[in-house]
């Protein structure tokens, strides 16, 4: 089990995938390193909370079925955050720059005080 506050670290030959509770899927990929900042799952309110902090490498991002309006899925590295809803993309973060992809739906992203959509 993942849980808020775990690391996960992956080796120069290795990958990891994880699935949430609600269908989420996360791939790391070679050499990346990843905390899980927040992850809550409340099934009375509807409202889901992830929060991963990356800090090296790659992770490629599938979620299944949009977000509720109450839910949120982030990814933040040491030069931006990505928001989504209900997408597929990969964030990453080498030689202190970040890279989002995006291959289907929107991913909200945050650097340096601006913010902008990006699309497939």
């Amino acid at each position: 089990m993942i849980k808020t506050g775990d690391v996960v670290r992956s080796g120069a030959a290795s990958t990891a995938e994880f699935k949430w509770a609600d269908g989420t899927r996360w791939k790391i990929m070679p050499g990346t390193e990843i905390t899980v900042k927040k992850s809550t799952h409340n099934t009375v309110k509807r409202a889901d909370q992830s929060e991963l902090k990356l800090t090296a490498g790659k992770v490629f991002i599938r979620i299944v079925k949009a977000l509720q309006p109450a839910s949120t899925f982030e990814v933040e590295t040491p030069t931006a955050v990505a928001a989504v809803r209900g997408t597929i993309f990969s964030v990453e973060f080498q030689n202190g720059q970040s890279e989002v992809a995006v291959f289907k739906g929107h991913v909200a992203v945050k650097s340096n005080g601006e913010e902008a959509t990006i699309e497939p």
